[in-house]
C-alpha cells in the first residue's frame, strides 16, 4: 500500500464533519425539503450544493433565478432571487426559405411573449415543451411535403439585463416531395378519394383523406372499417408511391354505448340525451354529431368515437371518450353608476351541469338603493326526448322609461324541441303568468298637460298604480343552419314569433303581438367575417297594456344610445318618451380575428319605435334627425374569445344625435353582438 491508498483510508474511516445548518430565503418548500434531505451527501461542499440548485431552477425555464449563499456563524443563509419562469422576448429561426417565421411561430408551445401569447396563457419558457416545439415544426414541413425536414435547438441564451431569454432554432428543409403512384383498393361506392397523384406528399392532408373514406363507410354503418398502408420513398424521383387497400368490414349494430373520462356529469344521463340508442345501426357521424351538441351545451370540453368489436359478429361498442367541462359554475358580476339611481351591482351566477344531471341553472340579481330585482331559472334538456327542453323560471323585474315604469313578479314554463335530425327547425313555446304594475311616472312642475295626456292615452283603461294579472302564451318556429350560437361565423337564422297575453280586472282584454327576425353570417375574402340582422316586432291590439310599450336603445338594439330611451314621445320633449306598439331595427359587423382570441370589428345600427297612430317609419321622435324614421349609430368593438365566455367590449357613436343622447357610450356584452 502507498501513501497515497494510506492517505484515502484514513480520509475514508473518518467521521465526516456535521453538515451545516440550512436558511432558506425565496425557496419553495418542497425544494427546501429536497436540499435538507441531500445536503448531509454533500460534505458541506457550497459549491456543489449552489450548482445542484443551479440544475434545479434552469431545468424548469427559470433562467433568470440568482442563488446567493452565506455563511453566517456556521450557518448558510441561501437566498433565491428572481425565480421566475423567464418570458420569451425573441424567437428566431435560422434556414428557413419555404415557411415565414410568422407561419412557424403557432406551431409552438414556446411563443414569443406577446398579447396573444399570454391570453393563451404562453409567452414563458418551458423547457419540458422542447420535444413538442420540435414536433410541431416538423408538422408544419411535413403538411407541405417536406418529410425529411431537420431541426435542431433550440439554443437559449439569456439577454445581458436578465430581462428574458431568447431562443433560436435551427433548420435544414431539404427536398419537396410529392405523391407518386397511388393505388387504391375497397373504396365505397361513388365516392372519390380526396386526394391525387402530383400532389404535395403532405401528411396531414393525406391522412385526413384516408380519414374521410373511413368515416364514410362508418356513416353507413360499417364501424369496423379499417385501412391498410403500404409505402415507397424514390429519392431520385422525390416521389413517395402509396397504396391504400380499405376494409370496410361487417354492416354493423351497436349492442352498448359506453361513456369514458367523465367526473362532473353522470355518464347515464349522457346516454339518455344521446339520439343513438342499442339495436341501431352505428353512425360514426351522428355520434360526432351528438358530442358537439353535448360540447355546445356545455356539458364537456370534447370528445372522441371509438368502436370496439362486441361479443357477437356485426356487434360493436361505442365508446365515448369524454372530458369535463372546464368549469361547472360561471360567477359573474360588474358594478355601474346609473343617473337618477346610483350605484348598482349586477351579479349573476349559472351552470350548465347542476347535480351532475345536465341540469341548466341561471341567476341574476340586480341591487340598488331603489330596485332589488331577480331572475331564476332551471331547465333540463332532454326532457322528453334527446333534442327537447323543459324550464322553469321565477323572476321580479322592474322596467323603467322616461314616463312609465313597470313592475313584474311571476313565473313562467316553457318547453321546445327540434323538428329535425339535422336540429335546423325548431318549435318553442312559454306560458307566462305575472301579477305587473304599470304606473306613470311623475313629472316636474311645467308638465301638467303631458301628464294629463299620458293618464288619457295609456292609464285610462288600467288604473296607474293598480295592479293586474296577465296570463300570456307564445310560441316560436325558428330555422337555423349557424355553425355557432354565440360566435356563428357563417349560416343564416329565422324566427317567427306569436303571443297571446290576456289582463285580469280591472280590464279584461286581449293582447296579440307578432314577431320576425333574420340574421345572416359570411366568411368574406381577407379572413373577413359579416354579420346582419333584421328584426320587427309589434302589437295587433288597439289599446295595448302599458307595459308592453315598445322602446330601443342600448346594446341589443341602439348601440351608443342609452337603453329604453327611444321612441314616440309626447309633446315633441325628448324627455317625456312614452314608446309605441311597434319596432323596427337593423344591424351589421364587419370584423377580421387578429388570431384565435382577439377579433377587432366596426358596426352600424338602425332602429326606432313606432305608434299606431303614425305607422311604420314616420318620424315619432322628432327631437332627433332621423333618417327614414330611423335613428342610426356606427362605432367600434374587439370581440375577445375567452376559454370560459366570449366577451364583446364596444364604443358607440349616435349618429343621429339628439340634445339627450350622448356623444358616445360604451357598452359589453356576451358573443357577437349581431
Amino acid at each position: 500500500m502507498n501513501l497515497s491508498s494510506l492517505l484515502l483510508g484514513l480520509l475514508l474511516a473518518a467521521d465526516p464533519a456535521p453538515p451545516k445548518p440550512l436558511v432558506f430565503h425565496g425557496v419553495e418548500p418542497g425544494l427546501q425539503s429536497q436540499l435538507r434531505a441531500h445536503w448531509r451527501f454533500l460534505g458541506n461542499h457550497v459549491e456543489s450544493l449552489e450548482a445542484a440548485m443551479k440544475r434545479v431552477y434552469f431545468g424548469t425555464g427559470k433562467y433568470l433565478a440568482k442563488v446567493e449563499i452565506e455563511d453566517i456563524d456556521g450557518t448558510l443563509h441561501i437566498t433565491v432571487r428572481n425565480a421566475r419562469v423567464a418570458r420569451i422576448r425573441r424567437v428566431s429561426f435560422v434556414g428557413n426559405k419555404v415557411l415565414s417565421d410568422a407561419e412557424l411561430m403557432p406551431r409552438l408551445v414556446n411563443r414569443e411573449d406577446a398579447f396573444s401569447a399570454r391570453m393563451a396563457g404562453l409567452g414563458r419558457y418551458l423547457p419540458q415543451a422542447r420535444g413538442e416545439d420540435r414536433t410541431g415544426l416538423r408538422s408544419a414541413y411535413h403538411d407541405q411535403g417536406y418529410i425529411f425536414v431537420e431541426i435542431t435547438g433550440p439554443r437559449v441564451t439569456v439577454d445581458p439585463d436578465l430581462g428574458g431569454v431568447r431562443l433560436e432554432f435551427t433548420l435544414k428543409e431539404g427536398p419537396r416531395y410529392q405523391l407518386g403512384d397511388l393505388k387504391l383498393s375497397g373504396m365505397p361506392e361513388g365516392f372519390r378519394f380526396p386526394y391525387e397523384s402530383g400532389e404535395p406528399f403532405a401528411v396531414s392532408r393525406i391522412r385526413g383523406a384516408v380519414q374521410a373514406t373511413l368515416d364514410r363507410y362508418r356513416a353507413q354503418g360499417y364501424a369496423l372499417a379499417k385501412v391498410n398502408e403500404a409505402s415507397q420513398v424514390h429519392h431520385e424521383r422525390r416521389q413517395v408511391s402509396l397504396e391504400l387497400n380499405f376494409d370496410k368490414g361487417p354492416l354493423c349494430t351497436i349492442a352498448d354505448i359506453r361513456v369514458e373520462g367523465l367526473q362532473r356529469l353522470d355518464p347515464d344521463r349522457v346516454r339518455q340525451l344521446l339520439r343513438v340508442r342499442p339495436g341501431q345501426f352505428y353512425d360514426h357521424q351522428l355520434l360526432k354529431e351528438e358530442i358537439g351538441r353535448l360540447r355546445g351545451l356545455g356539458l364537456i370540453l370534447d370528445g372522441a368515437v371509438e368502436a370496439q368489436a362486441g361479443e357477437k359478429p356485426g356487434e360493436v361498442i361505442a365508446v365515448l371518450h369524454l372530458a369535463d367541462a372546464m368549469q361547472r359554475w360561471f360567477p359573474a358580476f360588474s358594478m355601474t353608476y346609473l343617473p337618477g339611481e346610483g350605484t348598482v351591482l349586477l351579479l349573476q351566477l349559472s351552470s350548465p351541469n347542476l347535480a351532475q344531471r345536465a341540469l341548466r341553472f341561471y341567476s341574476s340579481l340586480w341591487l340598488s338603493g331603489q330596485r332589488q330585482l331577480f331572475d331564476l331559472s332551471l331547465s333540463q334538456p332532454g326532457y322528453f326526448h334527446p333534442l327537447d327542453s323543459a324550464g322553469i323560471e321565477i323572476h321580479n323585474r322592474d322596467r323603467q322609461m322616461a314616463l312609465i315604469r313597470t313592475q313584474t313578479q311571476g313565473l313562467s314554463l316553457s318547453y321546445g324541441m327540434s323538428l329535425d335530425a339535422r336540429r335546423r327547425w325548431r318549435i318553442s313555446s312559454r306560458f307566462l303568468l305575472d301579477r305587473v304594475v304599470s304606473t306613470a311616472q311623475s313629472l316636474p312642475s311645467g308638465f301638467e298637460a303631458a301628464s294629463d295626456a299620458l293618464q288619457a292615452r295609456f292609464f285610462k283603461d288600467y288604473p296607474s298604480g293598480q295592479a293586474n294579472g296577465r296570463i300570456k302564451l307564445s310560441l316560436n318556429l325558428s330555422y337555423d343552419t349557424r355553425d355557432s350560437g354565440l360566435l356563428a361565423t357563417r349560416g343564416t337564422s329565422v324566427s317567427l314569433g306569436l303571443g297571446y297575453g290576456y289582463s285580469a280586472p280591472p280590464n279584461w282584454a286581449g293582447n296579440l303581438e307578432t314577431s320576425a327576425q333574420w340574421k345572416g353570417y359570411l366568411r368574406l375574402p381577407g379572413q373577413l367575417r359579416f354579420r346582419s340582422r333584421i328584426g320587427a316586432r309589434w302589437n295587433l291590439t288597439d289599446a295595448p297594456h302599458p307595459s308592453d310599450l315598445m322602446v330601443v336603445g342600448g346594446m341589443t338594439t341602439l348601440r351608443g344610445f342609452l337603453t329604453n330611451r327611444i321612441g314616440p314621445v309626447l309633446q315633441d320633449d325628448p324627455r317625456l318618451v312614452v314608446g309605441g306598439d311597434r319596432v323596427a331595427q337593423g344591424s351589421v359587423e364587419l370584423g377580421r380575428p387578429l388570431n384565435s382570441v382577439l377579433e377587432p370589428f366596426i358596426f352600424a345600427d338602425a332602429a326606432n319605435a313606432f305608434s299606431r297612430e303614425n305607422g311604420w317609419f314616420h318620424e315619432p321622435n322628432t327631437v332627433r334627425p332621423l333618417v327614414g324614421g330611423m335613428a342610426l349609430s356606427t362605432g367600434f368593438g374587439i370581440l375577445v374569445r375567452l376559454p370560459v365566455l366570449p366577451l364583446r367590449f364596444e364604443w358607440g357613436w349616435p349618429l343621429t344625435r339628439g340634445e339627450t343622447d350622448p356623444e358616445w357610450l360604451f357598452s359589453l356584452g356576451v358573443g357577437t353582438g349581431v
